[in-house]
């Protein structure tokens, strides 16, 4: 296990810093321009509906009923992938064929703010991305199959590869001066990809040839596909119907709302892939065989430490984004348009990213009690919760509104979660001090911002010398990052 976790882990560290890098170098040369508003809508027309059957609905399948043909009855193991390769290849054509014919119209209903030339230029980008939809969704299988035999290495380079492929499609984008090139940049790194690794797996022999079995047992196992695929099936549809609505009200911000909210996404997703992923993967997988006062215990100290450590980074960020974008971002075409544009989502998004990341964390430990309903229903009425802000606020305060959508949402579900687990008690008196504390802060970085017209930096630093050792002393009170490392190991 140690070996999978360090594995997938560090894949998606190396994945998410190469990503980290593609964002710099694509905001350098192309800023929130309108090339780049369309180039990031035709990926999300692209992945929405990709995602809805794919993504964690195909491992939540895929991968337990592999783990389990594999101890009760391995011949069905390579039946079982020869199936699920078949419905997806289907699926997959179809909707390439559905994206590439009326990709006017989905781009359209999509991002209905774009002017028609941003119109125009993001459905010839959608016809070329939703050429890769195939190779895509069939990589994504290969890398299944080889965890489901105990390897891990397609698994954690998907995302570096990816990363790759996109930072070549922006060079050439920019050299040859063809928007096109960020498209193919997508299809051709996973036609290459997915045709390399297919190799691989069958010439180290994880991947088969079919036989007679796909004929005696297919339509049994497709069955069962069925049976656990129904009930994974709604969370899907509103998590990227969230996603499409954010689009649809980014590109009614004017040219750069919908690029700049992915700028700013890159910056707040990394906290949840380095804190969230590591946590809910790997070290909650071992609640599902604890008390359920174990595991209120253990997910208290957990839930406790991370509260002391992201309350602190969330008012941190809120109160220096700006200066945040500037030093990551405003260089080269990232204009100051683009600096407000960006800084005004990532404003939003920093008030509750600390609930987002502890959210997940308590989900995927629901997830190991197996308490799925409970998961689906939190997480749907945070979703709809996140769409209807964004419908209203939007109108009144723009892009913030978008950000602040995502807090709330993160801030519903940790609430819901934490009661479900009855944490309330044991995590009072630490976030009446950070609550305080935070109140504290906020007054003094508002004085400096009022009185001091160029205190970025200075905010920087005296922001560091004011957490450090509030958060040093809340871990040594309660001894947290002793009983965290033994939550951890344990």
């Amino acid at each position: 296990m140690f070996k999978a976790i360090t594995s997938l882990v560090g894949g998606g560290i190396l994945g998410k810093l190469l990503g980290i890098g593609r964002e710099l170098l694509l905001a350098f040369l192309f800023g929130t321009s309108k090339m780049i508003d369309a180039y990031r809508a035709a990926l999300v027309a692209t992945m929405l509906p990709t995602h809805l059957f794919t993504s964690d609905t195909l491992n939540a399948i895929y991968i337990p009923l592999h783990s389990q043909y594999m101890r009760e009855s391995p011949e069905r193991a390579p039946t079982l992938f020869w199936v699920v390769s078949a419905l997806l290849m289907t699926i997959s054509l179809v909707l390439t064929a559905v994206l590439v014919i009326y990709a006017s119209f989905w781009v359209s209903l999509l991002v209905p703010g774009f002017d028609s030339e941003r119109q125009a230029l993001c459905g010839q980008l959608l016809r070329i991305t939703a050429l890769g939809i195939p190779f895509y969704v069939q990589s994504a299988l290969f890398a299944y199959l080889e965890i489901g035999n105990g390897r891990y290495a397609l698994a954690s380079a998907r995302a570096s590869v990816q990363s790759f492929g996109l930072i070549a499609g922006t060079l050439a984008a920019y050299f040859l001066k063809s928007p096109q090139c960020l498209a193919w940049g997508f299809t051709l790194t996973y036609a290459i990809y997915c045709c390399i690794i297919g190799y691989r797996l069958w010439n180290k022999k994880v991947l088969s040839g079919l036989n007679r079995d796909v004929l005696i047992h297919g339509w049994t196992i497709t069955k069962r596909i069925w049976q656990i695929a129904r009930s994974l099936l709604l969370l899907p549809l509103f998590m990227q119907g969230n996603l499409a609505v954010e689009r649809m009200i980014a590109s009614k911000m004017g040219v750069g709302g919908v690029s700049s909210l992915d700028y700013a996404r890159v910056i707040t997703d990394s906290g949840i892939l380095l804190l969230a992923n590591p946590l809910g993967m790997a070290g909650l997988g071992l609640l599902g065989s604890y008390t359920p006062e174990a595991v209120r215990e253990k997910l208290s100290q957990i839930v406790s430490v991370l509260l002391v450590l992201l309350v602190p980074s969330s008012v941190y960020l809120y109160f220096n984004a700006e200066t945040v974008v500037r030093l990551l971002y405003s260089r080269g075409a990232f204009t100051e348009n683009s600096v407000h544009q960006t800084t005004a989502i990532l404003t939003g998004i920093a008030v509750g990213l600390w609930a987002q990341i502890v959210a997940y964390v308590m989900l995927k430990a629901l997830n190991a009690r197996f308490m799925n309903i409970k998961v689906m229903i939190y997480m749907v009425i945070g979703i709809l919760i996140n769409i209807g802000f964004n419908l209203v606020a939007c109108k009144h305060i723009g892009l913030l509104g978008l950000g602040l959508g995502a807090s709330i949402n993160g801030m519903v579900v940790f609430v819901l979660c934490a009661h479900t687990f009855n944490l309330w008690q044991r995590l009072r008196s630490d976030l009446v001090t950070l609550v305080v504390a935070s109140l504290a802060y906020g007054a003094g970085m508002l004085y400096l911002n009022h009185h001091y017209d160029q205190a970025r930096i200075l905010c920087l630093a005296i922001g560091a010398v004011y957490w450090l050792p509030i958060v040093a002393w809340l871990m040594k009170k309660h001894d947290l990052h002793k009983r965290f490392l033994r939550s951890r190991v344990a």
